[in-house]
Parts: C-alpha cells; sequence; structure tokens
C-alpha cells in the first residue's frame, strides 16, 4: 500500500517548491541543488537546456550515483527531484543524479518516433506540427547529453529513463531498443501513437536484449463514454501483454493502473510507484539478529543491480549502528561506524555520530577526539558540539 505520510510530505514539498522564485528573491534558503545547462546537440542542430539536480551527499565525498533522466523537465523538476529526495531520505532509494530536459520548445518532434498528424479522435489535429523526431532525440539523449553528464559529474553507468503522456511513449520506445538505460518509468503513455505504432516494434527474436532491463508502465482511470476501456488504455494493456508473450520476463515488466487519477494527476503517484518497483530490493529490512556480513551482504546485492561497487548510504548504517548499540552490542555498533567513516571520510555527521555513541558509553577521549573532527569539517550542529565539549571537559 502507498504510504499516505510519505505523500503528505511529497506534495507540501511540491507545492512550497512551486514559489522557488519568490523564495529566492527574499533571501530564504532553499536545500535545492538545481543548476540549469545548456548544451549544443550535433544530433538536433541546435541548443538544448537541461537541469541538474544533485542529491544532497554530492558534496560530502567521492563516490558516485545513479543518474535519473526524465523528460518535461519544465514542469517536473522540482516535484520530481524533491521526491526522489524525500525517497532517499527514508531509505527507499538511494541517491540520484537528476537530469531534467526541457522538452516544451519541440515536443510534438521530439516525443514521437513517427511522421503523423493524427491525433487520439483518429482525426488531424493542429496542435500536433512537426513530428517523427523522436529517433534523433534518443541519439541525442544517449550519445551527446550522457556523455556529458558522465565528463561533468560522478555517474555511475546506471541511469533511469521516465516520461509522461508522449514522454512515455519515448520511453516506452527506448526500452525496445535502446542499451543506454537500465531501467524505464513510462507514466501513462500515449501508446495510442500512430494507430499503435509502437506495439508492432516488439520482436520476439529481440527480447535477449531486454532480459537485463526493467520497465514500469502506469495507466490512469481510463473508462470511456460506453463504460468500456479507453483506445488510451487498451493500448498500454496490449503493449504489455505483447511484451509478456513475446518471452521478456514478468520479473522485469509491471504495469499499474491508478483507477482514481487523470492522466494529469497519475504522475506523481506513479512516480513513487514506480521508483518503489525498480528498487524494491533496495531498503534494509534491519533485524536484531542481523550481522555485519549480512548487512553488507545486502549492498553487495545492490551493487550487482547497479553494475558497479556501490557505498552503502550513510543514514542507513547509522540506524543500524544505533540499533546495535542499544541493544548493547556495542562491539558491533562501533564497526558500523567506522564503516561510515571510511566511506565518508570528509563528512562531520560521522564523526559526530560515533563522537556520541564514544560519549555514551563513558569513552571520553575517543568522543572528544570525533567530535573535533566534526567541527573541523564543517559540522551542521557546530555551537551544539562545541557546548557538549566543554561540557565534557568540565566534569
Amino acid at each position: 500500500m502507498i504510504n499516505k505520510h510519505f505523500f503528505q510530505l511529497a506534495i507540501l514539498a511540491a507545492l512550497l517548491l512551486s514559489a522557488n522564485l519568490t523564495i529566492a528573491q527574499n533571501n530564504l534558503p532553499l536545500n535545492l541543488d538545481i543548476e540549469k545547462e545548456q548544451i549544443h546537440s550535433e544530433e538536433l542542430d541546435e541548443e538544448r537546456s537541461y537541469y541538474v539536480g544533485l542529491p544532497s551527499s554530492y558534496h560530502a565525498g567521492s563516490k558516485k550515483y545513479p543518474v535519473m533522466v526524465i523528460l518535461d523537465a519544465d514542469f517536473h523538476m522540482h516535484s520530481v527531484y524533491t521526491t526522489l529526495k524525500i525517497m532517499a531520505t527514508e531509505g527507499q532509494i538511494p541517491e540520484l543524479i537528476l537530469i531534467g530536459v526541457s522538452t516544451s520548445e519541440n515536443r510534438t518532434r521530439d516525443l514521437t518516433p513517427t511522421n503523423s498528424k493524427i491525433g487520439y479522435m483518429g482525426k488531424e489535429e493542429p496542435w500536433i506540427t512537426e513530428t517523427g523526431g523522436g529517433n534523433n532525440f534518443l541519439s541525442f539523449l544517449e550519445n551527446e547529453l550522457l556523455v556529458k553528464v558522465r565528463k561533468d559529474y560522478r555517474a555511475l553507468e546506471y541511469t533511469i529513463f521516465s516520461g509522461h503522456s508522449l514522454g512515455g511513449l519515448m520511453t516506452a520506445a527506448s526500452f525496445l531498443a535502446n542499451q543506454s538505460f537500465q531501467a524505464y518509468l513510462s507514466l501513462d503513455p500515449a501508446i495510442w501513437w500512430d494507430n499503435g505504432y509502437l506495439v508492432n516494434q516488439i520482436n520476439p527474436d529481440s527480447v535477449q536484449l531486454l532480459t537485463k532491463k526493467k520497465l514500469y508502465m502506469a495507466g490512469a482511470g481510463r473508462i470511456n463514454a460506453s463504460g468500456g476501456l479507453s483506445k488510451m488504455r487498451i493500448a498500454q494493456e496490449h503493449f504489455m501483454a505483447m511484451l509478456k508473450v513475446s518471452g521478456v520476463p514478468f520479473d522485469n515488466i509491471r504495469f499499474q493502473t491508478f483507477e482514481d487519477d487523470n492522466h494529469n494527476s497519475l504522475h506523481l503517484m506513479a512516480l513513487y510507484s514506480g521508483m518503489r518497483y525498480l528498487f524494491q530490493d533496495y531498503p534494509l529490512q534491519y533485524s536484531s539478529s542481523m550481522n555485519l556480513d549480512d548487512i553488507l551482504s545486502h549492498y553487495q546485492k545492490i551493487s550487482d543491480l547497479l553494475g558497479t561497487d556501490f557505498t552503502p548510504p550513510e543514514s542507513d548504517i547509522n540506524r543500524v549502528a544505533w540499533s546495535k548499540f542499544n541493544d548493547g552490542k556495542q562491539e558491533e555498533a562501533f564497526d558500523l561506524f567506522e564503516i561510515n567513516i571510511n566511506n565518508y571520510p570528509n563528512t562531520a555527521s560521522v564523526y559526530e555520530a560515533i563522537g556520541y555513541a564514544y560519549n555514551n558509553a563513558g569513552l571520553i577521549e575517543p568522543a572528544l577526539e570525533n567530535f573535533e573532527k566534526s567541527l573541523a569539517f564543517g559540522s551542521s550542529g557546530n555551537q551544539r558540539i562545541r557546548e557538549l565539549i566543554d561540557e565534557i571537559r568540565n566534569k
């Protein structure tokens, strides 16, 4: 079941972020590490804008992060960035580098795989102008944008591609044909495009290429005027059914419907559910019997999923370490705190955490030593730590 508490936080955060410019003008601090960048595309012969959202711990160490690329970033960047940040903080997903691609200027050109002027109702539509540039757009993403991102930032190869509506159509098209992404979110996609063109591109002979990738597709409530399934939903279900009968492993694909949501309201709900699906094995399910080897084994599985060595999140290790400490297993707890120090040697909070543990255990000298280190690395609780150091020394 979807966590209601999460959605209250996520929606509140998204609403607050919608006031981003007003808040910034009033000089109030925003914990949003988002920058807008430009790139000249040889593939498209034009300048393109994109956003880069960095994870909270990016500037505190040297580890690499998975990447997520989203479309329609001018509309979705802040809400997606905030959602991912909350999910990572709660230990549901790893921290990610978020790349948001602007698609507002040439949307129908970039997000359609074929030349067609026929709209959803089966007739030519005035809003459908230039179309069929999807393959060139995907080449731009793979051969230019991702290359630059991996050059400029500490990015892992593991990359998620997410899109909604026509953007979802392109993520589904990329799932069938491209190898630069390992996971896909296709949110209420326009699979109906060009008489269901994409369904006919599912080739049983190329299924082997799909076995190492994952696809999450979401569909909004789709009942037509006569009470039956709409053209939108029928096309989506047809696409997923064809993947299954063609031999794509069931564990690699999921189709979820949101009957109480429409095309526009679905996005945040489906984003959350889709990320939970992609990282369903990520959360560390701690139990008191779990030992250090169990914990390291869990994160080795995450490394295997991401295709590279994955550094356990500081917050997850801290959670287990304090549980061990409070259960009277102090030696195991200190081993875990030391793992964080080894993984994040330039982060103030790792020294602060072990400092508190030493202090609670009555080990004054190592407590003071680590509190001093946390100050040297710029602890966010500077004044509090200084007062604690003075209090300990004056006992």
